[in-house]
């Protein structure tokens, strides 16, 4: 068990490694290449690479922990992958029954096999049950999900690959909201995809945490402060839907939730405002066209708008004024990540 950098959990415990392909999802895993290079570092317990393998040794290790945790099952793994037998399963549940002080997420994408097996099962109250969905292809995991016992039900909607309209969420109590992240090419995510799904959580009072834009390029506010390390909710790609972070839990979980998130907010708001004033001041050194767009961009006016608005306002050619839109983009951009200081060239 280790802690993790996962926003919605604290800690992983990996009873079993590896995995296989099953879904679009599963393009960009980043268990896969983690796993290889712990492989390649000589970790025992990586030997068979990202070949599924059952680690008894580890049953032990949720005994040790007194206090309780919030702990993700299997980020390396499928626990419900066909490679992982009934009595191996069983006996991670009976770990997890035995140890009610902590609180276990177990995320799948074989929602069939979990719902075949959860009757064989004991679902104590600490056991949430979650499946992936990425797109409508697969939008049947959440089916076999509401057949499971569990009293605590998510949904963990990353990468998002596309629109999922009109979702069943009678009875599920979370939706985790992510974009794809990694090196090379991403697969985008639509700003209107995650609204659509923050407002089917409001309809039927579902916490809803949006975790990251998984890349800078899809963030439709290139200034979004979350996208500077050290920001207290810094993420891939930043992680603000018009200005808000969410971060929400289960109601059934609050009494919990109110440590873990403080310990998430745990960074003094100071530093976050210290941050916001300097960029301001930065935006008040720019020339005074320049500093009309940067004050623009500050208040969240993206940057397609503010073209076409400077464009009628000032009868410049679009063209004209998506270049000053740009320059100042960049500029604060660069500012942002530490790279251009107080003093500007206007």
């Amino acid at each position: 068990m280790s802690k993790t950098s996962i926003e919605w959990s604290q800690f992983t415990w990996n009873p079993t490694t590896g995995c296989t392909v099953c879904s679009a999802g599963c393009a960009r895993c980043y268990a896969l290449p983690q796993s290889m290079r712990n492989k390649a570092m000589g970790l025992k317990k990586y030997e068979n690479g990202f070949e599924i393998t059952m680690h008894v040794e580890e049953l032990l290790r949720p005994y040790r922990w007194k206090k309780g945790r919030l702990i993700f099952v299997n980020s390396m793994s499928d626990l419900f992958h066909p490679g992982v037998t009934d009595e191996f399963i069983k006996r991670v549940f009976k770990v997890m029954n035995e140890t009610p002080q902590h609180t276990y997420q177990v995320l799948t994408k074989r929602a069939d096999r979990m719902a075949s097996l959860s009757s064989e099962l004991v679902w104590t109250s600490n056991i949430w049950a979650g499946v992936s969905i990425e797109n409508m292809k697969v939008i049947n995991r959440l089916d076999y999900l509401k057949k499971c016992h569990s009293n605590v039900k998510f949904l963990s909607l990353e990468p998002l690959l596309e629109s999922l309209p009109n979702l069943n969420l009678e009875g599920i109590d979370q939706v985790l909201v992510g974009g794809e992240s990694g090196t090379g090419k991403i697969r985008p995510i639509k700003e209107e995809w995650v609204i659509d799904l923050k407002n089917q959580c409001r309809n039927h009072k579902v916490a809803f945490f949006f975790k990251q834009w998984g890349h800078r390029n899809n963030n439709p506010n290139p200034l979004d402060p979350t996208l500077i390390k050290g920001h207290q909710h810094y993420a891939k790609g930043g992680c603000q839907l018009h200005g808000v972070v969410y971060r929400e839990f289960p109601l059934l979980f609050q009494p919990k939730t109110k440590a873990f998130v403080k310990q998430l907010d745990s960074k003094s708001e100071t530093q976050v405002n210290n941050q916001d004033s300097a960029l301001k001041s930065f935006v008040g050194s720019l020339s005074p066209f320049k500093k009309i767009i940067g004050e623009a961009l500050i208040n969240g006016e993206s940057p397609d708008a503010l073209t076409t608005r400077f464009s009628v306002e000032r009868a410049m050619p679009k063209k004209t004024a998506q270049a000053y839109v740009t320059m100042v983009v960049d500029k604060l951009e660069k500012y942002s990540e530490g790279n251009l200081n107080l003093t500007s060239n206007n």
